[in-house]
């Protein structure tokens, strides 16, 4: 603004020199005494020598607070895509780290959520579908570390720009990190059952366990909120022979869903697969149990040989 405002009277001196240097009398009403044309000449020869010096002042100051704010931080990596995806891992040398974000409006969600390797996990951002164009920066001070980030959306065009602060982090706070145990890492390791995939912007994971008439799928939805048990519920379908058990004091309840049907007569086995919820914390666990790349209905006690190992491994890792 200040670089316009000196431009516009540099041009107005400039055009009053050149009007003064043609006919001096048309500044009569502004000077005293008499007017030459070297009387107007050194008038607005130092008007637009002082313009031009102001202007210089100005301009280098305005290019000292773009640079402070360029070396502050240092850009590492840029993400863009526009489905479900997860970054590659990078590392930070800082401790603070600045994400500059945007998703394009479209018909479904569009979240990100920064994960630390061998820390904690938090958002970044979060829109609902069909509210426009996404926008903006966030700064955390998580770093030092390895980090990746896990994009939620489908068909929304999305990039995030990362940035970590130009000056390194002290010995003190790489130590500090190194030491964090990772809340994530508990629900990653759990013994016999193999992660295949992992959405913690969502807040669900799948599981896999073979055994010897199959393979057994296991999803897991974590929500960050604390509930009683006595409010949760579980989906209407799965209504049949209800249960619970208890593990490390954790209070588990589950239900299991009834097989296909013809007439209103349930067919084949009984059962399709089975659903349960526990909360360990400030985390709401719902789960399912099924078979894998099957519509078999199955007996309790084949579901129950899936269910109830997997609970047992995961319980007592995560409390």
């Amino acid at each position: 603004m200040a670089e316009i405002f000196f431009s516009f009277l540099f041009l107005i001196s400039f055009i009053c020199l050149i009007v003064g240097l043609i006919k001096p009398t048309a500044f009569s009403r502004f000077i005293k005494g008499e007017i030459t044309r070297k009387k107007i000449g050194l008038i607005f020869g130092i008007v637009i020598l002082a313009l031009f010096i102001l202007s210089e002042i100005t301009t280098n100051t305005n290019e000292t607070k773009v640079s402070d704010i360029d070396e502050k931080f240092v850009k590492v990596i840029s993400i863009t895509g526009n489905q479900l995806n997860k970054s590659e891992e990078f590392v930070i040398n800082s401790k603070e780290i600045k994400f500059v974000y945007q998703c394009e409006n479209g018909l479904f969600f569009c979240g990100g959520r920064l994960y630390q390797v061998g820390g904690a996990n938090q958002d970044l951002f979060r829109s609902p579908g069909d509210t426009g164009n996404l926008s903006g920066e966030k700064i955390l001070s998580v770093g030092p570390g390895t980090f990746y980030i896990s994009i939620d959306t489908r068909d929304r065009a999305y990039k995030i720009d990362v940035f970590q602060g130009a000056n390194p982090a002290s010995i003190e706070e790489k130590t500090k990190v190194q030491i964090k145990v990772d809340d994530n890492e508990k629900y990653r390791n759990v013994s016999g059952f193999a992660l295949t995939s992992e959405n913690m912007v969502s807040g669900i994971l799948t599981y896999s366990y073979k055994t010897d008439d199959g393979v057994y799928i296991i999803e897991l939805d974590v929500y960050p909120q604390n509930q009683k048990m006595t409010d949760l519920e579980l989906e209407e379908e799965y209504t049949l022979a209800k249960g619970s058990l208890k593990i490390n004091d954790v209070n588990i309840q589950y239900a299991f869903d009834k097989g296909s049907e013809l007439n209103g007569v349930v067919i084949s086995k009984p059962y399709r697969g089975a659903e349960f919820v526990f909360i360990i914390g400030e985390k709401t666990h719902f789960g399912w149990v099924m078979k894998a790349d099957s519509n078999e209905t199955l007996d309790q006690a084949v579901i129950e040989s899936t269910l109830k190992p997997f609970l047992n491994a995961i319980v007592p890792n995560i409390k």
